[in-house]
């Protein structure tokens, strides 16, 4: 029950490795088009997806607090989708989101900026060029999109338990490389922690969820961490009352756990939603 995300460059063939991977091990593909889906149907607004999803934000966006909740619904729709295991997670930061996961392995696909662009000409009939123009534009918003919503360089490879480029591999290799790898690093019992580990990063989401969806609280960045019956809650507000307010909220909903709040109080005009 292995859970294999892949951070894939725009033109690698990675979506080919992703989807073959998947059928060779039986795997549920959880593709942009299924995850999209399940976001969607949590209820995300479209006009925030089309805003938010996979992009880099602008100057403006990055200080939206829409911008917060396109990463808790996309948080939790992955979340779910891998909570059964046995999937390849395919984009979306899931390497970042999944990655104490012991049962998860991360796989970063990758090749040449050149040979992408040739590939990408070839695939939409259109000019080196255009495609070259096309590729620079898919990586700048990789590279912002990870750095902005999780704060990491997407090019450091100590990120990713296996690295492969495609400009020296076809997908067939490229596939059975990860299959294998997958198979001596995943025991049973890696897949028993792994699933206890999900089921806890769950509960953590659907606490945050409750805090902003259903209450309403006025944090930003907020991030909830469960260990044993202990609740370490993070992120950054101008408002002291909110926090308040939140311990006083958990302590109705989940009695049986201990609040803990880290959540910086600051006041900064420009934590103001836009």
């Amino acid at each position: 029950m292995a859970i294999i995300t892949v951070s894939r460059q725009f033109g690698s063939k990675g979506d080919d490795i992703c989807e073959a991977l998947a059928k060779k091990l039986g795997y549920k593909l959880v593709d942009r088009k299924a995850l999209r889906k399940k976001i969607m149907m949590l209820g995300c607004p479209e006009d925030m997806m089309k805003k938010f999803d996979g992009l880099k934000p602008g100057f403006f966006a990055s200080f939206s607090k829409y911008k917060d909740e396109y990463l808790y619904y996309l948080r939790t729709a992955m979340i779910a989708e891998a909570s059964s295991g046995n999937c390849v997670v395919v984009g979306r930061g899931s390497f970042l989101i999944l990655k104490d996961i012991e049962n998860c392995v991360s796989v970063r696909i990758l090749e040449e900026r050149k040979s992408r662009a040739e590939r990408v000409a070839k695939l939409y009939e259109t000019s080196e060029k255009e495609a070259m123009r096309v590729v620079r534009k898919a990586d700048w918003h990789q590279l912002g999109f990870h750095s902005s919503y999780f704060g990491a360089k997407l090019m450091d490879f100590f990120l990713y338990d296996l690295t492969i480029n495609t400009g020296k591999s076809d997908i067939d290799s490229a596939v059975n490389s990860i299959a294998e790898y997958v198979k001596t690093q995943v025991t049973p019992e890696k897949e028993k922690i792994g699933q206890n580990q999900m089921d806890v990063l769950a509960l953590s989401q659907n606490i945050v969820n409750m805090l902003i969806f259903t209450y309403s609280v006025e944090v930003d960045n907020l991030r909830a961490e469960v260990d044993g019956k202990n609740v370490v809650l993070t992120g950054v507000t101008s408002y002291s009352a909110s926090v308040e307010r939140i311990l006083s909220i958990l302590s109705l909903e989940i009695p049986e756990y201990t609040v803990v709040s880290k959540i910086n109080v600051v006041q900064d005009s420009m934590r103001k939603s836009f």
